[in-house]
Parts: structure tokens; sequence; C-alpha cells
């Protein structure tokens, strides 16, 4: 009975499948960028639920999501790449084909306004956390080490505890962006899918928990650098990607489902990247500057 309730709720409270003219979809990229604080919002109403057991804020931000419309071309293009990962014997390679067959710039730009508010907000959070231990070790480092070291020896290990306290930060702010990005989505699948709280629980951190992993691993190699701004900015854009897919794998290979890894493989290399030139900057220019618009666009 609970299972039918669940699912009379969800059918008649979200939107459905017809494609909406482009009148009533109004602006595509006001539309994205909504969807991407709607997440935000969703991930928070889903850490209340597992706290707390009240599902109210996130059954509303799931609900509002689900109604802000995605453009035709947007919804299209997903159902392509879907369709292509799934039929064609390259699979992911068949599926990031047909993507960039049919992306523009508008799409990519619908793409993008969608995936960076959660995914640079929880980046932020992340790396801030991670700024504030790497700074920790390597103060420390640099007070005891010349007492138990010669200069260069000393020298030596804080720059390497410097790059492991930066590696750390990266760490921290790209599994929390892959964690605000993706849990409460996950948790709100898991609310259609299961009838106790404990599965819905068990089901939407065991899926958050597959993907932010490998999303973490990609994080700790932000650091290396590859010699020049350009080289190292395309560097870091395979890696970051090939952690996207692996951690859309992981996700799905953790509750048994079959992954499409192209839009998370394209996003997580364009929200690290981001991610990493905001580091660039420094905490308080870099950091604490985009903390504070995040949290004032969620006023």
């Amino acid at each position: 009975k609970q299972y039918m309730d669940n699912q009379m709720y969800w059918a008649k409270n979200t939107a459905n499948a017809e494609q909406a003219s482009e009148e009533e979809q109004g602006n595509r990229f006001v539309n994205a960028t909504k969807r991407g604080y709607a997440s935000i919002w969703q991930t928070m109403g889903a850490a209340k639920f597992a706290v707390t057991g009240d599902s109210s804020m996130l059954d509303r931000f799931t609900l509002y999501k689900n109604k802000v419309p995605q453009s035709n071309e947007m919804s299209q293009a997903l159902a392509d790449m879907q369709l292509a990962a799934q039929t064609n014997e390259a699979g992911v390679l068949g599926a990031a084909q047909e993507f960039i067959k049919n992306a523009d710039l508008g799409l990519l730009g619908e793409f993008t306004a969608e995936q960076l508010p959660p995914s640079l907000g929880g980046f932020a959070l992340g790396a801030g956390a991670g700024s504030v231990l790497s700074q920790t070790l390597t103060r420390s480092t640099a007070r005891y080490a010349p007492v138990l070291l010669n200069m260069q020896k000393a020298s030596a290990v804080v720059r390497g505890a410097a790059f492991t306290g930066s590696a750390v930060e990266g760490a921290l702010g790209a599994g929390s962006a892959d964690f605000v990005a993706s849990y409460g989505q996950n948790m709100a699948e898991a609310r259609e899918k299961f009838l106790t709280k404990e599965e819905q629980i068990d089901y939407a951190a065991a899926k958050t928990w597959g993907s932010a992993k490998y999303s973490a691993l990609g994080g700790l190699l932000l650091p290396v650098s590859f010699g020049g701004a350009l080289r190292t900015v395309g560097g870091q854009a395979v890696i970051q990607s090939a952690a996207g897919v692996y951690s859309v794998q992981g996700a799905a290979d953790a509750v048994g489902e079959k992954a499409d890894p192209v839009e998370m493989a394209v996003f997580m290399a364009i929200t690290v990247i981001a991610g990493f030139i905001v580091c660039s900057f420094g905490l308080q220019n870099g950091l604490e500057r985009i903390s504070k618009i995040m949290m004032s666009a969620l006023l």
C-alpha cells in the first residue's frame, strides 16, 4: 500500500512527460539555473529526511525541480545519449560521440547552468574545510620539521606537506561537489523505489558514496601540474573526465543499475576545472569570494 501511495503521489505531482512549447518553457538558461539551485535545497531536504524523517522539504524541492522544464533540445540530447549508450557497441564512447555530434553552445550552456550551482557550492564548502586542514598541516610541519631535521630536508618535508594539503583540499572539494549535486536526487529516486525509510537512506547513501569516492580520487590529483596554465587545464580536464566516468559507473554499480556516464563525465570536468580556477586565486580572493556569492544566491 505504501508503495502504491508513493507512486500515486509522484505521478500526480510531478510534471508530465509531454514536451512543452517554447513559450511555455521560458528561458532555457534561467530554467536550468533554477533546477541547479533546486538541487542544493533538494540535497538539504534529503539530509533533513535522513536525520529527522521529515520529508516535506525534500518533496517540495523535488517537485519544484521536476516541474521546471528542460528545453526540448536537452531532453532530446539526453534521450539520444541514453539510447546510444545502450545500443552502440562502443558503449560509453558511442554515447559520447552522439553527444559531440548534437551538442551546440546553447546545449552546453544549459547543462553548465544546471550543474554549476550545486557543484560549485559543494566544492567551495569542501575545499574551504580542506583549506583549514591544509594550512594547519603545513604550519605544523613548518614549525616542527626544522627541530627534527636539517634545513634542506625540513624544506622538502614542508613542500610535501603543502602538496598533501592541497590534495586533501581538492579531494574534499570534489567529493563535496558530487555529494551536493547528487544526494538529493538519489534520495528522491529512493523515495519512489522503496517502502521504508531505512531502505531509502541505504540506497541514497550507497549510490552517492559510489559516485563521490571517485570524484574525491580525481580531486586528489588537482595539485598535479603539467607545465603551463593551458597544459594543466587540459590535463586536468582529462583526469576529471575519467573520474566522472568512474563516479557514475560506481554509483550505478553500487545499486545494481546501468549507468550513462556521459553527462557527468563532461560536467564533472567543467565543474572541477572551475573549482581549480577558483582555488588558484587563494582562500580570500577565491574561496571566500565565491562562497559569498553562492550563499547569497540561496537567499
